[in-house]
């Protein structure tokens, strides 16, 4: 994000506090559409600009690969629908698996692409799967997709004088519960509630 000029010094502005949980990369395409290479040059929705989808492939992975797609920035419940319909090629979603959005998409015509962990990758991200139990609409009886992770993590804002911490932390449509904040912030900053 510093590289982009996104954002400077990143490291200064946020104190590390735990991992949370992985976040899928999910790739739902057309059946034109055999690889993450043929997404080159063709339309590919990766949610709103500055999300954690956009930063994860618009920035990284896509640019690690050498991949050039024509970024829709479309909100992902519209981007499946105008996946349906034809106006774009795939929609890209980095969340926690089983992601409850991208579940209901019904199988057919869109289906889940696999995104190999190459060399590119391997630096920052994890080998993953996607599995048929958890996506039985858009991956066949005993299936997987085989596709990377990226940590998603609690972190605490850096700034001086503050007396309570920002939280910032992703959570996946079928990740883990927004009540769980309720629990991590009394735990990890028993002097919030004070």
């Amino acid at each position: 994000m510093e590289r982009k000029g996104y954002t400077g010094n990143i490291r200064g502005q946020f104190a590390y506090i735990t991992k949370l949980c992985n976040e899928e990369m999910h790739v739902v395409a057309r059946t034109s559409i055999r690889s993450l290479a043929d997404l080159n040059g063709r339309r590919v929705a990766v949610d709103l600009p500055n999300g954690g989808t956009f930063v994860t492939t618009a920035i990284t992975i896509f640019e690690r690969l050498g991949i050039k797609p024509a970024y829709a920035f479309i909100e992902q419940r519209v981007a499946y629908e105008k996946l349906k319909n034809g106006e774009l090629d795939a929609v890209v979603a980095v969340q926690g698996s089983p992601s409850r959005a991208v579940s209901q998409v019904k199988g057919g015509e869109p289906a889940f692409r696999p995104d190999p962990y190459s060399g590119p990758l391997q630096g920052d991200y994890l080998p993953a799967e996607l599995r048929a139990e958890d996506y039985p609409l858009l991956i066949p009886p005993g299936g997987r997709v085989d596709t990377v992770a990226v940590p998603a993590i609690l972190a605490a804002c850096n700034a001086p004088g503050l007396l309570a911490a920002t939280i910032v932390a992703v959570y996946a449509t079928g990740g883990p519960p927004r009540s769980t904040t309720r629990h991590v912030v009394p735990t990890c900053f028993p002097v919030c509630g004070e």
